[in-house]
């Protein structure tokens, strides 16, 4: 799907949002995390992350311009979503509803609720401009219904939809959010013990997961850190520890710590580049420089993880009465990602649609969709559009052969 933006109109796409949201439920979302990362500072990337569209639209309210390169990517994210609540809000008020503005108001309260909504935003507004009537049936007072979107017109009988994000750590033995805290609350013990201008590179391996009790926690924290300082290589039955190779490090003029923080991070992605397991980059008040990561041995299970969450919403979300399509974000999937393994087959994605497709319980599959993250590229006519790639299968058998729905979820 393509959205196009002129940054000249932001701010009449912002003003039409908070005419629908005055109260600014972004604003109070990221007032609370102030707290949170004034207690954690070094948990503030990953918060900002999970909470992208809400600052984007908080700093937009504050006034950020695109010379903020960060900051700005973010807003142009949010402004993404604002268009396309303003324009189903806009569609909504037209046969007289008003039920997802208050879905939307809700679901900056809890990031996975707007990771979800941010998708089947997606999909309701692709159906809404070819054509199709778009309800949620969650917010039709008496539905017994549990799949996200009922689309009607066009020609074909109504057919449910149901949205489906998956995360880039999906499957993973540790997640990003359990190994970044981990990470953050062990580079708040180590920092002290390093000297000026060290450099420090270990990953850290645990049997299979991080512990979840706080005490457990904490006394592994405290035998790493231990370890480290004494140049160990771990506790057995609890963990081992690694050593990272990072090139020589010669930063010249340093402004201050977050000058060399940034200077040490794009360091280690030109040296290290890609890393299966979870990494934290930082750097001391004393200007000591740290790698630190986290995986598990046992070996990930993405694809079991996959499985299950689809098939969990052909079977127990959508009611089997009417033809369904399954649609899937991949995040931290690019759509040149997604064309190049679009141009192999068979590869991941046709083998996995195929087999949920083919499942004799999945019958009323009409359609498996795969959406890309969006991709921001520079246009003469429109400065900022944000253009995402959608791959399609759609089911030659089943109870509904042939129906061609995947058509609505492409541009």
């Amino acid at each position: 799907m393509i959205t196009e933006m002129h940054a000249d109109d932001f701010s009449l796409i912002y003003a039409r949002l908070v005419t629908r949201f005055p109260k600014k439920p972004w604003l109070k979302r990221t007032q609370s995390l102030k707290y949170e990362i004034k207690a954690k500072p070094i948990s503030s990337q990953l918060l900002v992350a999970e909470n992208r569209i809400a600052y984007g639209l908080t700093w937009f309210d504050a006034g950020v311009g695109e010379k903020e390169i960060e900051s700005w990517e973010a807003v142009k994210a949010a402004m993404a979503f604002a268009i396309q609540v303003n324009s189903l809000c806009d569609a909504e008020a037209q046969s007289g509803s008003s039920s997802l503005a208050g879905r939307v108001a809700g679901a900056f309260n809890n990031p996975a609720d707007l990771r979800a909504m941010v998708i089947e935003l997606h999909a309701a507004i692709g159906l809404h401009r070819k054509g199709l009537s778009v309800q949620w049936p969650e917010a039709t007072s008496k539905s017994v219904d549990t799949f996200d979107i009922l689309a009607s017109g066009g020609g074909h009988d109504a057919f449910e939809v149901e949205c489906k994000s998956f995360s880039s750590d999906k499957g993973l033995r540790i997640p990003q959010k359990e190994a970044m805290g981990f990470l953050a609350e062990l580079m708040t013990s180590l920092s002290p013990t390093l000297s000026r201008g060290a450099m420090v590179g270990v990953s850290i391996i645990v049997p299979k997961r991080l512990p979840t009790a706080t005490a457990e926690l904490k006394e592994l924290r405290n035998k790493v850190c231990a370890a480290i300082h004494n140049n160990a290589s771990g506790v057995d039955g609890l963990f081992s520890l690694e050593r990272i190779a990072v090139e020589p490090f010669a930063p010249g003029e340093i402004k201050d710590q977050a000058h060399l923080a940034d200077l040490f991070s794009k360091h280690v992605q030109n040296q290290a580049g890609v890393m299966d397991s979870m990494r934290l980059i930082a750097t001391t008040p004393k200007l000591a420089c740290v790698l630190l990561t986290v995986a598990s041995e046992e070996g990930h299970r993405t694809l079991n993880a996959w499985d299950d969450s689809a098939k969990h919403a052909i079977r127990k979300q959508m009611s089997g009465k009417r033809p369904g399509c399954l649609v899937i974000r991949l995040e931290g999937m690019s759509s040149n990602m997604m064309v190049a393994v679009s141009k192999v087959r068979p590869n991941l994605l046709s083998v996995f649609a195929e087999e949920l497709m083919t499942n004799d319980r999945h019958k009323h599959v009409a359609c498996i969709a795969f959406i890309s993250d969006s991709d921001w590229v520079e246009t003469g006519e429109a400065p900022q559009v944000g253009q995402s790639c959608t791959y399609v299968f759609n089911n030659p058998g089943g109870s509904y052969p042939n129906l061609g729905l995947g058509s609505y979820f492409m541009e």
